[in-house]
């Protein structure tokens, strides 16, 4: 029982830095965003924001 219990804290604190590295990485996009003054697209490149038009040309390749 004793290690079925440490597999579930094990699991349990995976679970917590997943959120909270989730969390994160949303902030980081939710203040990229907020500082353009243009619309956007969000491409994942190491949060990179592309503006609307290079996002737009990305698309039709």
């Amino acid at each position: 029982m004793g290690q079925e219990t440490s597999k579930l804290e094990a699991s349990a604190a995976r679970a917590v830095e997943d959120t909270q590295a989730h969390e994160a990485r949303d902030r980081t996009l939710d203040s990229c965003v907020r500082r353009e003054r243009r619309p956007v697209i969000v491409f994942e490149e190491g949060y990179k924001i592309l503006p609307l038009e290079e996002a737009l040309a990305r698309l039709n390749e």
